[in-house]
């Protein structure tokens, strides 16, 4: 499959379905299921392109939509663009050459931020924090209510929420033009906090005052941006929100439900877009003469060989016969 389509897609599916869970689900209580979708969903993305299409293109739906998309109009577009192959060929140069140059800045402040968090956790504890990255918990045993910080910090460590922080930095290296992204890892953090709370709000009074605990101010935030922070200011009106809001009813499971034939209908959409248009972009990557060869037919330039001596023939006799 071609790089530059599989790029594309895995993009497009992206935005699509971070706009289902924004639409549909950010607002239930379902944490737990929101995590799964925002993980899977990234997951799928990535797997959608190089699925095996052949099944979904031969479906009627999917043929019928193919013919809409591939029209005459499409192939002259295409047709058009090979004619300025060059100038073409030169902005991709420029375009590949950007996106590596950031991707490969990403990856080096990933790799900073992962170093300088393993030297904090190394260093020992830090007043006045509180917080986890995979299973090494950091909590000043001065804080207020410790003990339940450290139950929020562990259930972090127990769901294993960094993998999936660690999931979304990695794929914010490779797609760090796509402005969804950067929501996606914004998600995925409130998602955790989300679930750390409703199980470590169970050890205090009442929900009122894990608040409480939230609002005050008597520990830091984290400077590190991958570590599971128990107080973080950005995220605070939104965790205590989700913990006065009432759980969400059971007829709520039924937008994880319709997520299944949104993707079937992705599905077929990306299936009869693909559908023969590598075979369109390789022409439109050749000279135009050269795609003009290609589309001739092979019988016709064998009637043109046999016009031409034919007529040569007749040329060379005609004055003989005479």
């Amino acid at each position: 499959m071609n790089e530059t389509i599989y790029f594309l897609q895995v993009n497009l599916f992206l935005v699509v379905f971070f706009g289902f869970y924004w639409l549909f689900l950010r607002n239930e209580t379902y944490n737990t299921n929101n995590r799964i979708f925002l993980v899977f969903s990234a997951i799928l993305s990535l797997l959608i392109p190089v699925w095996n299409t052949e099944l979904v293109q031969s479906w009627a739906f999917t043929r019928q939509l193919s013919g809409l998309i591939h029209t005459e109009d499409t192939r002259k577009v295409l047709d058009s663009v090979s004619s300025e192959k060059d100038t073409i060929s030169w902005c991709l140069s420029v375009v590949v050459f950007l996106y590596v140059g950031g991707a490969i800045l990403f990856a080096i402040r990933l790799l900073v931020n992962i170093f300088r968090l393993d030297a904090s956790l190394r260093s020992g504890q830090l007043p006045g924090t509180a917080f986890s990255f995979f299973w090494k918990i950091t909590v000043d045993k001065n804080l207020s209510e410790n003990d339940v910080i450290y139950e929020h910090e562990l259930v972090h460590v127990r769901q294993v929420h960094s993998f999936d922080v660690i999931f979304f930095e990695i794929l914010a290296v490779f797609c760090w033009f796509n402005p969804v992204i950067y929501l996606y890892k914004i998600a995925i953090k409130n998602v955790h906090e989300f679930i750390a709370d409703e199980v470590s709000s169970k050890y205090m009074a009442s929900k009122a005052d894990y608040a409480m605990l939230l609002l005050s101010q008597q520990f830091q935030v984290s400077p590190h941006t991958l570590a599971n922070t128990f107080f973080n200011y950005k995220n605070l009106k939104l965790r205590i929100q989700m913990l006065k809001r009432e759980r969400s009813g059971k007829s709520a499971l039924a937008k994880y439900v319709f997520a299944v034939p949104a993707f079937v209908v992705m599905l077929m959409i990306f299936a009869a877009a693909i559908n023969q248009l590598p075979e369109e972009m390789q022409k439109a990557a050749l000279p135009l003469k050269n795609l003009t060869a290609t589309r001739q037919p092979a019988g016709e330039k064998s009637v043109e060989v046999e016009l031409k001596t034919t007529w040569t023939a007749h040329s060379v006799f005609t004055p003989a016969s005479e």
